[in-house]
């Protein structure tokens, strides 16, 4: 598909093309099968409405040695509908298609810019794409980007005679098929009227898309294979990866120097996986095969580095030295969850990580991740995943985090100190997310950065931060514990003769209105806190009201608080749990009210004293 079609930001409202600046008004793709090859034509059109909509201008057709591109050809009409100016050869530029993680693709890009000085004006280009060798039809998604409609898009599929296909289709408005001299014609139609505003817990924005999918039955890409089952294609994916796991004598030398006195399977498979992330990084490679294909291990042993395929097969090759048994899994990572069509088999996965079954054991290794040895992240956790084994592959699921997983502890002093300011005393300990997003922290940043990062994203609002102590983990450990200090006088309020003292909240999600909410609720992992807090009472003044004990049960999760005074201060513990949920849009209302509840409920805890004297 064209390179903007990728990387979609998608909303949802009813549209009229003036209303936005720009509008995607056709784009016309015709496929045909012919000779084992597979032709695409394509011919977009867009209008410029006004100056926002000329980022449009530019325009990306990705190509390589596999996949090229040819008869492109592009003009601008006015409101007329008059060519004012038509694309000259030497405005078209060809360069590497190179992202920011990558170290070397054999990805190109054709690249032009069309602008004219009135508007409205239509951007109409037209080229062809040629591959000879396929293992995906279309993975069509007529759609710019976020608010901008469709306002019609066509979609026809030309196979010969006997020639099996398969396919999904979504949100699409009309189909039909036909026969031909030569075979078969599948047509597609559809338009795209709105966007679809990011929600709290929703689902990924593909799910709203207009979408057609299509396969071979059976296929040629580097090697035979099928999309007749998950075993067929498990064992194309099997048989791409043949001969890539051949260690250097050297570096298989090394690995059993590593293990050698090690009798314990789990700790060989510890050490190996610790040397793979002391010795190795992530860098896109993505060459050959469309990147399915890893790069062998000899590749990773002599340059370090590698991709998710690369370093899984490297991972998995160096363990083959050790004599353990492991499996490459292929997964959709990421959030949100992408929900995996168990019904269709087809490449529909954007990970590779390694699994090695031990046992009532199984361990789960991502070569990309600085994660603990056997700790499922939230990059991967609870989803389906494709255990690869020839002949034997199928859907597997991955282990979902558990609330002890998650959860983000804080244990907090607070006391009044000189010039009357009140300063809170932070113990945290972190795991989940927060874990895994701190521990990038500390591994690539400098301490004055890191300590303004930090200030920035996990401090409470309208406090300042003083003091930080923000150390890397033990290794293998999956949680951070913090030290800070942070100046906390808004918590202390005097009115009058008394000390209003307002509890430190949670930061629990924030819910659309119910009137507002289109999408339906999708929380990928619980999410747990607990809190320990302790305000010192100034000596001058009585304790006079403390907070109600208070539980709010729901099938979404809970909350609770519990409160004592004793010795001149008042201690409160509260625990705040949010459950995993899938769920449809209609019971959005339950989990409206039980956040509010507990938003209301942590407005409402406030500690009162009353001045002695």
């Amino acid at each position: 598909m064209l390179i903007f079609l990728l990387g979609l930001i998608f909303s949802c409202t009813t549209l009229k093309s003036q209303d936005t600046g720009a509008v995607l008004s056709s784009q016309v793709t015709q496929i045909k099968i012919m000779e084992g090859k597979i032709i695409r034509n394509e011919c977009v059109e867009i209008k410029i409405n006004d100056r926002s909509g000329e980022n449009f201008t530019r325009i990306s057709i990705p190509y390589s040695k596999m996949r090229k591109v040819s008869k492109l050809d592009a003009f601008i009409k006015d409101a007329a509908g008059n060519i004012v100016r038509k694309l000259i050869k030497k405005d078209i530029i060809d360069k590497s298609l190179v992202s920011e993680e990558s170290f070397y693709e054999d990805e190109m890009v054709k690249e032009f810019t069309l602008k004219y000085n009135v508007y409205p004006y239509t951007i109409v280009y037209i080229y062809q794409v040629q591959e000879d060798e396929f293992y995906q039809i279309a993975n069509w998604i007529p759609v710019l980007r976020r608010n901008i409609p469709t306002l019609k898009a066509v979609l026809s599929v030309d196979v010969p005679k006997d020639y099996r296909i398969w396919y999904r289709t979504h949100i699409i408005d009309s189909s039909w098929t036909e026969k031909t001299e030569t075979g078969t014609r599948y047509s597609w139609v559809t338009s795209y009227s709105g966007h679809t505003e990011p929600e709290s817990f929703s689902p990924p924005v593909i799910q709203f898309l207009p979408r057609v999918i299509i396969v071979p039955e059976k296929f040629n890409y580097n090697c035979s294979g099928s999309f007749e089952s998950w075993t067929l294609f498990g064992d194309w994916v099997n048989d791409l990866m043949q001969g890539l796991n051949v260690m250097p004598p050297e570096e298989a030398t090394h690995i059993r120097n590593l293990i050698n006195g090690t009798s314990e399977i789990m700790q060989k498979i510890r050490i190996i996986y610790n040397y793979l992330q002391d010795n190795t990084r992530y860098v896109n490679v993505t060459i050959e095969t469309g990147g399915l294909k890893p790069y062998p291990a000899s590749y990773v042993a002599e340059n370090k580095y590698g991709d998710c395929k690369a370093l899984s097969n490297f991972l998995k090759s160096a363990l083959d030295v050790a004599g353990i048994r492991s499996y490459v899994v292929l997964i959709n990572a990421g959030d949100p969850t992408v929900t995996i069509d168990k019904e269709f088999p087809y490449q529909q996965f954007n990970h590779m990580i390694i699994c090695i079954p031990s046992g009532n054991d199984t361990i789960w290794l991502d070569g990309t991740s600085d994660n603990p040895f056997g700790y499922q992240g939230t990059f991967t956790q609870g989803r389906d995943a494709f255990f690869i084994d020839k002949g034997r592959s199928c859907l597997v699921r991955t282990p979902a985090l558990r609330t002890k997983d998650v959860l983000v502890s804080r244990n907090v002093q607070f006391e009044k100190g000189i010039d009357n300011k009140t300063i809170a005393h932070f113990k945290c300990s972190y795991h989940g997310r927060m874990f895994e997003d701190l521990l990038y922290l500390t591994h690539l940043v400098d301490i004055g950065s890191r300590k303004k990062i930090y200030a920035d994203n996990y401090v409470e609002n309208g406090y300042d931060l003083l003091e930080l102590n923000l150390e890397g983990p033990v290794r293998d450990s999956s949680v951070i514990h913090v030290l800070y200090s942070a100046d906390a006088s808004r918590h202390y309020n005097s009115y009058g003769k008394d000390l209003i003292i307002d509890i430190l909240p949670f930061t629990v999600p924030e819910p659309e209105a119910l009137e507002k909410r289109k999408l339906q609720l999708q929380i990928d992992y619980p999410i747990f806190r607990s809190d320990t807090l302790s305000y010192l009472i100034p000596s001058e003044y009585v304790i006079a009201k403390i907070p109600a004990n208070q539980t709010i049960d729901s099938e979404f999760g809970r909350f609770e608080i519990t409160s004592r005074a004793k010795d001149g201060k008042v201690e409160i513990f509260k625990k705040f749990l949010l459950y995993r949920e899938m769920s449809t849009h209609g019971i959005y209302p339950d989990y409206f009210k039980f956040i509010t509840s507990v938003k209301t409920a942590e407005m409402n805890n406030k500690i009162i004293a009353n001045r002695k004297y």
